[in-house]
């Protein structure tokens, strides 16, 4: 008796940012500027506004990556607001370059509903700077705005996200009822130490040449 289990979730490019796009924490994004917001980062990132301010970027929040001049991107995320809004997002190079623009095709501003909705947008670096930004500007509207699932990838469509395996045992930890496995050892699909005997949703023939 044997178990074959196969996923049926294919991995495409990986997300070039550092921190999981799925915000179970900070990680290394960062509120920039607030002016009186505040935000919360507990599975979204959310930001709550007090009052609209003067500048998109007077309420900010970043997140750091590379860019290369001449290199197409996509960035994907979906997001909500407590009230039909716009947002302002960006790619811009730190302040050592003044905050300087790194897309071509100039900020995203997509509208935002009460609901979550994917967005993406696909644009051409203007300039290879390792120290750029991801910027997500909000300052201009009092309406509340969240976000989650904040990816970029190399090319010009949005990848499959590949989930967080911290143990690296091939099990993505919100399956995993055995974190921590240690290097080298061969897991089950539950991602315990040994080898399963069943699949979720599949039935396992003991004869299976017999089905029986």
């Amino acid at each position: 008796l044997f178990t074959l289990c196969l996923s049926g979730q294919v991995f495409a490019q990986t997300n070039i940012i550092s921190s999981d796009g799925a915000i179970p924490n900070q990680g290394a994004f960062d509120a920039g500027n607030l002016n009186g917001a505040t935000v919360s980062w507990n599975g979204e990132i959310a930001l709550a506004i007090s009052a609209a301010q003067t500048n998109p970027w007077d309420i900010q929040v970043t997140h750091d990556m590379a860019v290369t001049n001449g290199a197409t991107y996509t960035m994907c995320f979906r997001a909500r607001a407590a009230a039909t809004r716009t947002l302002g997002v960006n790619v811009d190079g730190d302040q050592d370059s003044t905050w300087a623009g790194r897309i071509n095709e100039g900020d995203f501003t997509p509208t935002l509903t009460t609901t979550y909705q994917n967005y993406d947008y696909t644009f051409t670096a203007n300039a290879t700077d390792a120290t750029s930004r991801l910027t997500f500007n909000a300052g201009t509207d009092a309406a509340d705005v969240f976000l989650d699932d904040i990816h970029v990838y190399e090319g010009n469509t949005c990848g499959a996200v590949t989930p967080l395996d911290t143990d690296n045992d091939g099990v993505e930890d919100g399956l995993d009822q055995c974190p921590n496995t240690p290097a080298g050892v061969s897991v089950d699909v539950n991602g315990c130490e040994g080898i399963g005997t069943s699949c979720d949703g599949v039935t396992i023939y003991p004869n299976w040449l017999h089905n029986d």
